[in-house]
């Protein structure tokens, strides 16, 4: 199961997430829907270890990475195609 609790990045002093949450059971899939700008880039980045966190929590299975304690990208077993 992937959680994500109140995720938060910034870009310099722009905010660019603001307590995003969700979460995604073993079973379903989720689709990220927005207009361009709007964040959902910076979501997959932040879950795949490429941006840092400001404050939240991403949980997927067993290892959990928040601001406070991240794991680095090669050790997370998730793989990201870019469009």
């Amino acid at each position: 199961m992937l959680k994500v609790n109140d995720l938060c990045v910034r870009y310099g002093a722009r905010r660019v997430l603001d307590s995003v949450s969700f979460e995604l059971g073993a079973d379903e899939i989720l689709m990220l829907v927005g207009p361009t700008g709007c964040g959902k880039t910076t979501v997959l980045n932040a879950i795949a270890g490429l941006v840092p966190l400001e404050r939240g929590a991403i949980s997927l299975g067993a290892w959990r990475a928040s601001a406070a304690d991240s794991i680095p990208p090669e050790q997370r077993k998730l793989g990201m195609v870019f469009q």
